[in-house]
């Protein structure tokens, strides 16, 4: 059994390492993307800019790690108003994103579309969800990718409000 422990331990070791790097945050402020987003709300453009800090939240209806990160940055987001939360669906139609706002309460007014996924890959998303903390200034601050827990989710959250 030494074998499996030392197995085991390295396994959760790797993750350990794995995880830690999925959040960095740098002294490198890349700006965010430039291309005109479209609000589900309204149809109106959006481009993320001039607001203050934002937590954008690049995700897919047919994502599972997305669908579970999704109520954990609801249930976050009242402890900090300062900070604006946006949903930027990748890829999909207009109709797939509505319905499942509508299934899942997501506040329309903060999901944005990018159909032809021009905003992700200039943002260089390998994978969703994908967090992408944007300073006052446009610049993105920091960057999370995978499912991130309510602990990791306050951690990013808080990172907002000190920058």
């Amino acid at each position: 059994r030494p074998g499996l422990r030392a197995g085991a331990l390295g396994a959760a070791l790797v993750l350990l390492v794995v995880g830690a790097f999925t959040f960095e945050s740098g002294a490198a402020r890349p700006a965010a993307p430039r291309f005109a987003l479209e609000r589900l709300s309204d149809g109106a453009p959006d481009d993320l800019r001039g607001r203050g800090p934002v937590l954008v939240m690049l995700w897919a209806t047919w994502c599972p790690s997305c669908r579970r990160t999704m109520p954990r940055l609801r249930e976050a987001a009242p402890r900090h108003p300062g900070i604006r939360i946006v949903y930027l669906n990748q890829g999909e139609t207009r109709a797939e994103v509505q319905a499942y706002a509508n299934e899942h309460a997501l506040p329309a007014e903060d999901v944005l579309l990018d159909p032809a996924l021009q905003w992700g890959q200039a943002a260089g998303a390998v994978g969703y969800p994908t967090l992408l903390l944007l300073d006052a200034d446009g610049r993105v601050a920091a960057r999370a990718v995978g499912e991130l827990s309510p602990a990791r989710i306050a951690v990013l959250l808080e990172s907002a409000g000190r920058r």
